[in-house]
């Protein structure tokens, strides 16, 4: 969390360090980012850095909460169908207007998937606990007789997961949305319906 005298600052100030932040973080992995380009492009000194944050980390964490701040903001949670195959195409169209709208964000996002750094590492870890209430749908889904209750909530949650991450890392390097968009449901579809005949 940043200090109260970043919270003082001006919002042009702050705006300016913000953006220094996500160009930093998405040119690098946080482990790689450097503080004193953060410095150079927000044009502040070291000292006031420090008055501003702890460490490299708070910063991390202030650029982080303004994002999901942004997202909430631009992508209101839609009243979704509880059945955990909709919300996993709903997340997946969600994902992909934000990634067409932020590309620099989700740049900071694939950094976060492939840094080895500790604290990285411990973010990710809370946010695949928070990731828990799709294994619940699930488990709701095959009481209610739609996903075989032999498949295992967390790795289907995880296979589609995969499937989800490839076709928007493709989408983001092609910019072919569209085309994404349907490999994807392709993908989702053989996944619900399995591809073996049963005679």
């Amino acid at each position: 969390m940043p200090k109260e005298t970043f919270n003082k600052l001006s919002i042009e100030k702050q705006e300016l360090i913000f953006n220094a932040c996500v160009k930093e973080f998405s040119s690098f992995p946080y482990s790689q980012a450097s503080i004193n380009q953060i410095i150079k492009t927000a044009q502040i000194s070291r000292g006031s850095f420090y008055q501003y944050f702890e460490d490299k980390w708070d910063a991390y964490e202030m650029m982080l909460m303004r994002i999901a701040k942004e997202k909430l903001d631009l992508l209101p949670t839609k009243i979704m169908n509880t059945h955990f195959f909709d919300v996993m195409e709903q997340f997946f169209h969600d994902t992909m207007a934000w990634i067409q709208l932020k590309p620099d964000y989700y740049q900071i996002g694939m950094f976060m998937d492939v840094d080895n750094d500790e604290m990285v590492e411990r973010m990710r870890e809370k946010h695949r606990d928070r990731m828990k209430f799709l294994e619940a749908m699930i488990e709701e889904d095959q009481k209610e007789g739609l996903i075989d209750p032999s498949v295992h909530p967390k790795d289907l949650v995880e296979m589609i997961s995969d499937v989800s991450k490839t076709s928007l890392l493709k989408a983001f390097k092609s910019k072919d949305y569209d085309e994404m968009r349907n490999v994807f449901l392709s993908r989702l579809n053989i996944i619900k319906k399995g591809v073996q005949y049963h005679v």
